[in-house]
């Protein structure tokens, strides 16, 4: 019986595919999502992912909130305008938030 001989392109593509599953075996599983830390209290973080804003703008308005000590919707709801535009909240975000505090507080 006769053993089969090897061709010079059999070695490449062996050695090619041993390389290639040494790289696939130490590459770097994916990262698990990172769950953001909310400063603020589960009500109001619910009311401001409510207000549809962008991921960034959403996390602006939260780190405004935990900075001035608004941690609670309780809190939020006896701000006003003034009280807002004074802690750094853009008129867009302000308008949003104000409009969705006053219909929080028709539902309780």
């Amino acid at each position: 019986m006769e053993m089969a001989t090897p061709r010079a392109g059999d070695d490449n593509s062996l050695e090619a595919a041993r390389a290639a599953a040494v790289v696939a075996a130490a590459a770097p599983m994916p990262a698990p999502p990172v769950q953001r830390r909310r400063s603020v209290e589960p009500c109001l973080a619910s009311l401001i992912d409510d207000l549809k804003l962008k991921p960034a703008q959403a996390e602006s308005l939260e780190q405004l909130l935990d900075e001035h000590e608004v941690h609670d919707l309780a809190t939020a709801q006896i701000l006003d305008a003034d009280d807002f535009k004074e802690i750094g909240i853009k008129v867009g975000t302000r308008k949003k938030l104000l409009e969705r505090l006053a219909s929080s507080a028709s539902e309780a």
